[in-house]
């Protein structure tokens, strides 16, 4: 068996990425049963568990590169991949090598025959399996989806961190705050430390109730860090923090742009402060200094290129979307283009209100099956005062705007995943 053979199997298989609520498992007893006959792998290294609605990707990416250069071997899974499946799973920022898929697969090709479990049960198991065939120090594991009943829920972790609470995927974690910080909040574990990014009258007193119920003592990052001033740079930022804690103020400078990452980083402090004071683990400030400007993740407000400039971004919800609208309005442009793809599981009509009407869109679609019509995209973009033209595939969107923009606009890509994906996908082909 090739890489190529390996990859069509994992594809077979029904992904929440692609086909939405039917390829999700709500149960930790197929990843359970899978782990089982595979050795248990997860047992065999340390970790820590990253759930949230919003900023998981980018706290999990900041504290994998911090361990990293602290020197320990750290692995890191995460959720979705943009360019390559193997971007889930890495050791040390370097991807799950095509033999490594390749010998899962045919190791266990008849345990996957027979438990059929789902595409992010077995891609959960694929990279515990791998972290610990590689003898990996430490895991920083992202949750997929919600957090209780997720699929990496059966791991015991030395720090649980909760980035924040917003509306997402209701349909699968419910309609109200509450219920879904319940089901984010099912990743905290008996005497374990646990790290709320954010603080949320509605959603907060269920994550502390939670906390208080199972004696593990519950760290808020926004009452413990606050941002006063971020400088941009060419590739990044630089953020002043006033500890709240020490009445200091420290520069912090991150490869990751984006206002929204403010947030981010104060939680990935504050989850190291905590790694500090009740771990075994040894970081110091020049392992986060070195850390947090090597977390190499793409597609979080990140520049492409420029005159005109061109931004992607990942945010695909109410939450992430008030983030990107309000750094837009601070921006510097002639004419903004935006061009956007949405998937059809989510109620767009709440997005496209918050969008600037004086934008130019290009209303557009990606290749998985979940995407949103472009025609039907435009329909409800109108019913929000938007206006624009469509375009059925990505790659011609960006063509087109392209062809019309002029070097002091900004054109903006995003609206999901999969649009961005397939935006870096061009700007790496190219």
């Amino acid at each position: 068996m090739n890489y190529t053979e390996a990859e069509k199997i994992l594809y077979s298989i029904p992904m929440f990425q692609n086909v939405g609520a039917k390829a999700y498992n709500p149960s930790l007893d197929g990843i359970a049963a899978l782990c089982s006959r595979i050795g248990d792998p997860h047992k065999t290294f340390k970790s820590i568990h990253v759930a949230g609605t919003n900023g998981k990707g980018s706290v999990s990416h900041l504290l994998s590169a911090t361990l990293n250069s602290a020197g320990y071997k750290t692995a890191l899974f995460t959720s979705p991949h943009l360019l390559s499946f193997r971007e889930r799973i890495k050791i040390d920022s370097d991807m799950i090598t095509e033999a490594g898929v390749v010998e899962f697969i045919e190791l266990y090709s008849d345990v996957i025959e027979e438990l059929k479990p789902s595409f992010f049960e077995l891609t959960t198991a694929m990279a515990f399996w791998w972290f610990a065939k590689n003898r990996v120090d430490i895991a920083v594991i992202e949750a997929g989806l919600g957090g209780r009943l997720d699929a990496t829920n059966i791991i015991r972790p030395m720090l649980c961190v909760i980035t924040n609470i917003s509306f997402d995927h209701c349909a699968i974690l419910g309609d109200t705050l509450e219920k879904i910080a319940a089901e984010k909040g099912g990743i905290i574990k008996n005497d374990t430390p646990v790290v709320l990014g954010e603080w949320s009258y509605e959603s907060s007193l269920t994550i502390i109730s939670k906390a208080k119920e199972l004696h593990s003592d519950l760290y808020i990052a926004e009452q413990r860090y606050k941002a006063v001033k971020s400088s941009p740079q060419d590739n990044g930022q630089t953020i002043r923090y006033l500890s709240l804690v020490t009445e200091q103020e420290l520069d912090v400078t991150t490869d990751l742009g984006g206002w929204y990452q403010q947030k981010n980083v104060a939680t990935a402090l504050t989850a190291l402060d905590v790694l500090t004071q009740t771990t075994p683990l040894q970081i110091e400030w020049s392992h986060i200094e070195e850390g947090f400007i090597n977390s190499n993740l793409n597609g979080r407000w990140q520049k492409l290129s420029s005159s005109p400039t061109v931004i992607c971004d990942t945010a695909h919800n109410v939450a992430g979307i008030t983030e990107v609208v309000r750094q837009l309005e601070s921006s510097c442009y002639d004419t903004l283009y935006m061009v956007l793809g949405f998937v059809k599981d989510k109620d767009v009509s709440l997005i496209t209100s918050l969008l600037p009407k004086d934008a130019k869109y290009i209303f557009t679609k990606s290749r998985v099956e979940r995407a949103l019509d472009e025609h039907e995209l435009a329909r409800v973009g109108a019913e929000s005062g938007l206006s624009g033209v469509t375009s059925p595939n990505i790659a011609d969107a960006i063509r087109m705007v392209k062809e019309i923009a002029t070097s002091g606009d900004l054109i903006y890509i995003g609206g999901s995943t999969f649009t961005v994906a397939e935006a870096l996908e061009l700007v790496w082909s190219e």
